[in-house]
């Protein structure tokens, strides 16, 4: 098996890959579905580790940690999920330096009007939520504490309405309180934008809690990183690297 992977290459593969990659779930599976539609979230990893080959190296650099140099480059890995299944629609991967906007946007021809995205303050790139609107998909974003946006409107919840390029979104002010297991309460507050207008038909606290769904690639990530691979490095087929698997 391993000389025929040599012998194939990575092209075999990777049209498999897209072939079986998709939504896996029923519109009734819970957590699959808000209103009409169908909740996926996008973000990255920079943490699985590659061979420490030549090859690798001089691709993907190498890997600063806090006490010097890691032991194996790390490539940064982004994925489209389904929320209700964990189901993959999409990756791409590379070198960390790139950015997550940059991964992001080789995905985007995956969106779909039936899709609202979620994803957290990451992806707060007002060229990249554009992308997203144009693509006809939905979506609930997380901002960073640096953005203002200037109200146009407010509505009745108290969210309000702003423009972020030619795009008409809404803006969510969410309070949130952690109670821990010493008794002890932590507050913090964080804001999201949204393609959902209407105050009717999507309350402010319903898309509060639906941004938690968020978190499912999250766990996406921790079954890859622990569960699939057990913490070991990335293997290849290719003796002198793996740049060919792009």
């Amino acid at each position: 098996m391993r000389d025929l992977r040599r012998r194939l290459g990575a092209a075999p593969l990777k049209a498999l890959f897209e072939v079986v990659a998709g939504p896996l779930a029923q519109p009734r599976t819970p957590g699959t579905c808000y209103r009409i539609w169908r909740t996926v979230a996008f973000d990255g990893c920079s943490s699985i580790k590659v061979p420490d080959l030549e090859r690798n190296r001089g691709w993907l650099g190498r890997a600063k940690v806090h006490l010097g140099w890691a032991g194996y480059p790390t490539l940064r890995l982004m994925t489209l999920v389904e929320t209700g299944s964990r189901g993959l629609l999409g990756a791409a991967f590379g070198p960390k330096s790139p950015g997550e906007a940059h991964y992001t946007r080789r995905l985007l021809h995956l969106l779909r009007p039936d899709l609202l995205v979620l994803a957290d303050r990451g992806f707060d790139d007002g060229k990249l939520l554009a992308q997203f609107a144009d693509s006809g998909a939905q979506f609930l974003v997380r901002l960073t504490s640096q953005r203002r946006l200037p109200t146009t409107h407010r509505l009745a919840d108290g969210s309000y309405l702003a423009r972020i390029r030619s795009v008409t979104v809404r803006i969510i002010e969410a309070d949130v309180t952690a109670s821990c297991t010493d008794g002890s309460r932590i507050h913090d507050g964080y804001r999201l934008v949204t393609t959902l207008l209407d105050p009717d038909l999507d309350p402010a606290p319903t898309l509060v809690r639906l941004y938690h769904e968020r978190w499912e690639i999250e766990s996406a990530y921790y079954a890859l990183r622990h569960t699939l691979m057990q913490g070991r490095v990335l293997r290849s087929g290719d003796p002198h690297g793996i740049e060919q698997e792009l």
